[in-house]
Order: C-alpha cells, then sequence, then structure tokens
C-alpha cells in the first residue's frame, strides 16, 4: 500500500489519471509518523487512512511538509533520509 495524491474531481483526463506516489505505507509508519508526532501535525498525521483535501487546505498542509521536510533532515539518517 501507498500514501498518495489524486484529484477525485477531475476536470479532465490529465487530472483523471494523476496519480502520485508519495511513500510507501510502511516508510509512512517508519519514519514520517515519527516526526508528525514529535511536530503535533494534525493533517499530516490523516495522510495514513486518507483525506479530502480541499484547495482551503493547502497552504496548512505545505506548511506541515515543510515543517515535516526540516525535521527529517535533522532526524534522519543514511538511505531513509535521501
Amino acid at each position: 500500500m501507498a500514501i498518495s495524491a489524486q484529484i477525485l474531481d477531475a476536470q479532465n483526463d490529465s487530472e483523471n489519471r494523476l496519480y502520485i506516489p508519495v511513500a510507501s505505507l510502511s516508510f509512512f509508519r517508519e519514519c514520517w509518523l515519527p516526526g508528525v508526532h514529535a511536530l503535533g501535525l494534525r493533517w499530516t498525521e490523516l495522510f495514513e487512512s486518507g483525506v479530502d483535501v480541499t484547495v482551503k487546505e493547502l497552504p496548512i498542509i505545505l506548511d506541515e511538509l515543510d515543517q515535516l521536510k526540516k525535521w527529517a533532515d535533522l532526524n534522519l539518517h543514511g538511505i531513509n533520509k535521501d
């Protein structure tokens, strides 16, 4: 299983085919969740079970992902960091 991004209400064929794998479920649990919990991120934690996001929430989610990236730079090592 994987954590991925999809457009649910596609407006055209290009959007309909959009599927972006973000992380395997095991990598998400092993490497992302410790950072999510350490930082108290609310939206990013929902990625595991799946969450519908509107354009309105994107700035908040992008900020959380930026925080998580900075956390990963400091706390992950080797291939997990790469």
